[in-house]
């Protein structure tokens, strides 16, 4: 078995502000997309504070092929956002 050398550590959800707000908020609108107003709200911040032209949000990181190195450097570009 491989050993994972990189991890990404996974949290308990919080729901202490808006959140609840924004989850309730495309059932009760019928609006259950992969698109909408709070997605491209969410692009829209990742794109600025990564410092890039466009982000694109995807609902698991195996929704998008790509090789080991661009899945490293993601991974690093995301760490060094939220660190």
């Amino acid at each position: 078995m491989m050993r994972f050398e990189n991890k990404v550590w996974l949290c308990s959800p919080t729901m202490h502000g808006d959140e609840t707000k924004y989850v309730t908020e495309p059932y009760e609108t019928n609006w259950m997309s992969t698109v909408g107003k709070n997605i491209n709200e969410v692009e829209r911040l990742v794109a600025k504070k990564i410092g890039c032209k466009y982000a694109v949000a995807l609902s698991a990181g195996t929704a998008f092929k790509m090789t080991p190195n661009q899945q490293e450097s993601i991974i690093q570009t995301i760490r060094n956002c939220f660190a």
